[in-house]
């Protein structure tokens, strides 16, 4: 985890409600994880591969 990425889920944790759960910098095989649950939708990101781009675009269905 470089420490961009550390910054924004500390700031994520320090912003959102408490009712949202946030766990980062924890090794799961052999790759880091960012996980963030929220009440109705689990996003993970894996591999710094992921576009904001193809984020913002992606259907409501997929």
């Amino acid at each position: 985890m470089t420490s961009g990425e550390k910054r924004i889920a500390v700031r994520l944790v320090q912003k959102l409600d408490t009712d949202y759960l946030i766990w980062y910098d924890v090794p799961i095989g052999k790759k880091q994880r960012l996980m963030q649950l929220m009440r109705s939708l689990s996003i993970w990101m894996k591999d710094k591969a992921i576009a904001l781009s193809a984020i913002r675009s992606s259907e409501k269905s997929s």
